[in-house]
């Protein structure tokens, strides 16, 4: 009898953000504040016309927007809700400075806001090179809330930076106050959750520590059932460590490190067993090279060549794996809605008996479901 199967991939991934706080080196490069020109009535100032900036003479200002300040709220910069406009900084210098961040406060005039409605770009006037900046999806309320987006990526030090914050007609449906505008410089205090060293009891971790890979396998022999021990160092001594250990094996270790500023990386240890003698087994390993789309190809593996579709073959830190690579899944979506397969075109000889595979969810994605359809006939059925 020969046999083949095809592992099929159903229904939707739900991709969740887990967002913290961070705490920021003493080093300013630039701080607004927007001045403190108290309430004014009837026609508000634009940003050109407006002359209480703290900035003002050094850097210019100009967009769309409104300043204002009400009875109860200092000055600020106005996006009025459901029109495209603008606010640009031009003439920022951070020449000699690195690592640059920035922040602001963000507050909206009802429910329902996001910060990741806004858009924000940075300019080189210098060199003209432009970087768009992921802005975090953080609630925004009535209350000022502080934002705080990646380093200013892209973007070498100049004597002239240019910012600009933007929402469109749609994207801006409740109105924005934007303030205290602050560009830092320097490393994150107390950010590093790293570990500086890691081994277990008993057996070997694949591939070698290192201190940006968080995910590992640790191959036992055959009908081991104890849980080896976890041994780890710290790169920053007053970090924290959870460590929650695998129940079973095959099973998974999680070592959680948590920065002094809160922020947490979860690495993985995947305790596996060695392969019973005259198994069949396929780890996708033997192709030097990964499958970069999902396009339908055919794939040669260690034991079978296989047609895939809409599945890439991966090191991504992302992609659980058990060894090195693994396959990916794409799953389904509406203009798509065959499910996507990887499928063996090799038969085996003589059957198969138990089947058996590891899988997980990329990344932190939740939900989805795959099944397996097995043929005796070479695939006709």
């Amino acid at each position: 009898m020969k046999t083949n199967f095809t592992i099929r991939l159903l229904g939707l991934f739900v991709c969740s953000l887990l967002l913290g706080t961070s705490l920021y080196a003493q080093t300013t490069v630039f701080y607004e504040s927007c001045g403190n020109a108290g309430l004014k009535t009837g026609t508000r100032d634009t940003p050109d016309s407006y002359s209480d900036w703290d900035n003002a003479g050094s850097v210019t200002y100009s967009g769309t927007v409104d300043v204002r300040a009400t009875n109860n709220i200092n000055t600020h910069v106005w996006f009025a809700a459901e029109r495209d406009r603008y606010f640009t900084i031009s003439g920022i210098h951070t020449a000699g400075y690195n690592d640059l961040r920035l922040s602001f406060e963000l507050a909206a005039n009802a429910s329902g806001g996001n910060a990741n409605n806004m858009s924000i770009k940075v300019r080189d006037m210098a060199s003209g090179a432009e970087s768009n900046l992921t802005v975090p999806s953080v609630s925004i309320g009535s209350q000022n809330s502080y934002v705080s987006v990646e380093n200013i990526a892209g973007i070498s030090a100049t004597s002239n930076l240019e910012i600009t914050f933007s929402f469109t007609e749609t994207t801006n449906t409740v109105g924005y106050r934007l303030d205290d505008i602050l560009i830092t410089s320097g490393a994150l205090e107390g950010s590093n959750n790293n570990l500086a060293g890691l081994s277990v009891s008993n057996g070997v971790l694949n591939p070698a520590f290192s201190a940006q890979t968080t995910i590992y396998s640790v191959e036992l022999p055959e009908g081991t059932t104890e849980i080896p021990q976890v041994m780890y160092t710290l790169e920053d001594p007053e970090a924290t460590v959870v460590v929650t250990n695998a129940t079973e094996i095959p099973g998974s270790t999680l070592i959680k490190v948590t920065a002094v500023n809160g922020s947490e990386k979860v690495y993985t240890i995947n305790f596996i067993l060695q392969t019973p003698a005259g198994a069949w087994l396929e780890t996708f390993e033997g192709n030097a090279d990964n499958k970069g789309s999902y396009q339908s190809a055919e794939f040669e593996g260690v034991a079978a060549i296989w047609n895939v579709y809409g599945v890439i073959t991966s090191t991504d830190d992302n992609d659980k794996k058990n060894g090195s690579r693994s396959v990916r899944l794409r799953d389904p979506n509406a203009s798509n809605a065959e499910p996507h397969y990887v499928e063996m075109i090799t038969d085996k000889p003589n059957g198969a008996g138990v089947i058996s595979l590891y899988h997980g969810m990329y990344g932190t994605h939740t939900g989805g479901a795959w099944k397996i359809e097995v043929s005796n006939d070479g695939g006709y059925t």
